[in-house]
């Protein structure tokens, strides 16, 4: 399993790599499922297809979303906060924008105070 997940988050994969990638795969689903024959899942179908997918695009990790997942992972959660489903994209963008402006608010330096003028003495 450990060669499957360095293979598919290389920066860089040979050709002949992904037709070793396919059998790897092949055999790790066979054994998962004469070990645990009703715990398949839909993610095992997606991974038959990754090698086919760095054949024509390239390696994965040039493609994969993880970073957007974890920048939309605090708006999911405000769904169930929430309870409003009228128009949530408003809702959810306003939220955030009103969180950004709090940490913002509380940055210590970030707004200019202004110089202190005196009058000429």
């Amino acid at each position: 399993m450990q060669l499957i997940v360095n293979l598919t988050l290389a920066y860089e994969i040979r050709i002949e790599d992904t037709v070793n990638l396919s059998k790897m795969i092949e055999s790790h689903h066979r054994l998962f499922a004469e070990l645990y024959s009703d715990n398949t899942t839909l993610k095992f179908h997606f991974l038959i297809h990754v090698p086919r997918q760095i054949r024509e695009f390239g390696p994965t990790r040039q493609t994969w979303c993880m970073r957007f997942e974890a920048a939309h992972a605090p708006k999911k959660s405000l769904v169930s906060v929430v309870k409003s489903f009228r128009n949530m994209a408003n809702t959810l963008a306003y939220r955030s924008e009103a969180l950004s402006c709090v940490s913002v608010k509380a940055a210590p330096s970030f707004l200019y105070q202004g110089d202190s003028v005196r009058e000429p003495s």
